[in-house]
C-alpha cells in the first residue's frame, strides 16, 4: 500500500494538468492553457494552468494536481487521490472502489448548490447593472430634456426623469453597489 505522499508523486509524475482537467470534462486543451474558472464558476477565461500547476487570477486559488480536485470537489486530500485513481487507475485496487449512491447523491447536491449560488449571483450582478442604466439614463434625460428657457414645451423624457429618478437611485443603492 502506497503512502499518501507516494500516491501524490506517483500523479505528478503521471500525469498533467490538462489530463486532471479533461477527466472532470474541462477543456484540458485550451488554447493559452486558459479556462473560466470552475472553482468559482467563472465566466472568463482567468483560470491558467500548466502541466504541474493552476491559478486563477480572479478567485486567487492555485495549486497542484490533487489540490485542484480537492478544491474542485470540494473534499479532503486523500478523497482527492483515490478520485484521481478512480479516472486514471495509477495504483492498487484497494482504493479503487466505485462511489457509493450517497457519494454520488452528495456530490450532485454540491454541484447543484455551487450552479444555484452562481445563477443568484448572476441574477445580482444583471440587477444591478439594469438599475445602474436605468439611473444614468434617467440623469441624461434630466439634463438633456430640461426646458432651456421659459417659453419652452416641457418634455415628457425630462417629466419622466423627474418623477422616477429619485426611485431608481434609491433601488441602485439598496442593491449595495452604488
Amino acid at each position: 500500500m502506497l503512502t499518501t505522499k507516494q500516491q501524490a508523486d506517483l500523479i505528478k509524475a503521471e500525469l498533467t494538468m490538462a489530463d486532471i482537467l479533461t477527466a472532470y470534462g474541462l477543456d484540458g486543451n485550451a488554447s493559452h492553457r486558459r479556462i473560466p474558472c470552475p472553482i468559482h464558476n467563472g465566466t472568463d477565461k482567468n483560470f491558467s494552468f500548466t502541466d504541474f500547476g493552476w491559478q486563477c487570477f480572479t478567485c486567487g486559488a492555485n495549486g497542484g494536481l490533487v489540490n485542484f480536485v480537492e478544491q474542485y470537489l470540494e473534499c479532503s486530500f486523500e478523497d482527492a487521490l483515490a478520485d484521481i485513481n478512480r479516472k486514471f487507475r495509477l495504483w492498487g485496487q484497494e482504493i479503487d472502489k466505485p462511489l457509493t449512491y450517497s457519494d454520488i447523491r452528495k456530490r450532485q447536491k454540491k454541484i447543484k448548490e455551487r450552479n444555484i449560488q452562481k445563477a443568484l449571483k448572476d441574477h445580482r450582478v444583471q440587477a444591478w447593472e439594469t438599475a445602474r442604466l436605468e439611473v444614468a439614463r434617467l440623469d441624461a434625460n434630466k439634463i438633456r430634456f430640461a426646458p432651456k428657457t421659459p417659453e419652452d414645451g416641457i418634455d415628457e423624457r425630462y417629466v419622466e426623469a423627474c418623477h422616477h429618478l429619485d426611485g431608481a437611485i434609491y433601488q441602485a443603492e439598496s442593491m449595495g453597489r452604488w
